[in-house]
């Protein structure tokens, strides 16, 4: 019984790849499918800030911003008003028994081609994406900290004088 998820394409290589999901074995859980028909694939788990995460049936050698593409990681630049954030993309990797992190990088770094080189995905992979938010200090929070001050400083200062 298959159970769409939704359809993503992507157009990479001048074919058409299609990211789906269904059951696994009956259960809950979803395995989500990106790979072309007749190829060889593999499992990785995709966790974190994406629109799309879980398990991930992928062909191999598969590209790693065509995954992120298919995952629904947020654009770069999509951050709200007065709030910025960064995307960390990481792959774990499980290497003599240990899952140690193989791979760092910020997602405008990946994407914007300044990269170092990402390593080939491997079965088991974990790739993790992560936001990291902090509120921006511009000219609109220092005059609100300002107004905020002088309200202040002026309740006080007309209360004093009456009494």
């Amino acid at each position: 019984m298959l159970r769409k998820l939704g359809w993503w394409c992507l157009w990479g290589w001048g074919l058409v790849w299609v990211a789906q999901g269904q059951p696994i074995g009956g259960s809950q859980t979803l395995e989500i499918e990106f790979f072309r028909p007749g190829r060889p694939t593999m499992v990785v788990y995709i966790w974190g800030a994406v629109g799309q995460p879980g398990i991930w049936r992928v062909e191999r050698e598969v590209d790693l911003i065509s995954l992120l593409s298919a995952a629904r990681v947020p654009g770069v630049g999509s951050s709200p008003q007065g709030v910025s954030q960064r995307y960390l993309v990481r792959i774990f990797r499980d290497i003599g028994g240990n899952r140690q992190e193989i791979y760092q990088e910020r997602l405008e770094h990946l994407v914007g081609g300044g990269s170092r080189p990402y390593p080939p995905l491997q079965e088991g992979d974990i790739l993790v994406v992560e936001v990291r938010q902090r509120a921006r200090f511009g000219w609109g929070t220092a005059f609100e900290i300002t107004r905020t001050v002088l309200q202040v400083l002026t309740l006080y200062l007309l209360i004093r004088r009456e009494f």
